[in-house]
């Protein structure tokens, strides 16, 4: 009996030992669990400097074809006005010569009248010339309002066709840190207000 025992655990060893042998050299079971997994993260991309755009506003509105044209179209305006004007002074003055050169023929009554007359004329000519000057102003700033826009509009679709965070006036910056990435538009800039205002 106790020979048959003995005859059993050693079976059972033979049999066991290798089996435990082979599980140890097997791979681990699969957990039902998932494990997380630390996945290494690539290192970031250096940052493209912020692209910013400088122009010379004065420039661009001044040597523009619009701005071209608008200085010839208020200088023509202006010798037009300054012709009417000088007419109307050169009667004016001779008005004058005249009630001067009749002065002592004329009774007090007379004297009172043409003087009224001529003040009402030099009022006249004053309004004239105010006018003029209001005229001319105000067309002025009603055209270079548009060309005003009309710049803003071209460098507003320049700056997002062309991926810009920012474009500002020349002269209204005084300082750009070498980490930005700063250009001068204002040739391109002119060029495209000079295309937009063609198709116009």
């Amino acid at each position: 009996m106790k020979r048959l025992i003995t005859k059993s655990i050693l079976t059972v060893c033979l049999i066991l030992v290798p089996l435990l042998a082979m599980a140890a050299d097997a791979p681990p079971p699969a957990s039902t669990k998932e494990e997380k997994v630390s996945v290494p993260t690539p290192a970031p991309a250096a940052a493209k400097p912020s692209k910013i755009g400088l122009i010379n506003l004065t420039y661009i509105g001044t040597e523009s074809d619009c701005g071209v044209a608008l200085k010839a179209q208020l200088s023509e305006k202006k010798s037009t006005l300054e012709a009417k004007i000088v007419a109307e002074r050169k009667k004016l003055d001779t008005l004058k010569a005249s009630i001067e050169s009749k002065l002592a023929k004329y009774s007090p009554k007379q004297r009172e009248a043409k003087s009224l007359e001529f003040q009402k004329r030099v009022e006249a000519f004053q309004a004239l010339v105010r006018d003029s000057e209001e005229s001319l102003m105000k067309e002025q700033e009603s055209e270079t309002n548009k060309i005003i826009a009309l710049i803003e509009k071209t460098v507003s679709e320049y700056g997002k066709a062309n991926d810009f965070a920012v474009i500002g006036i020349k002269k209204d910056v005084l300082y750009v840190n070498s980490g930005v990435d700063a250009q001068d538009l204002t040739s391109i800039i002119l060029k495209a207000v000079n295309d937009a205002w063609k198709k116009k």
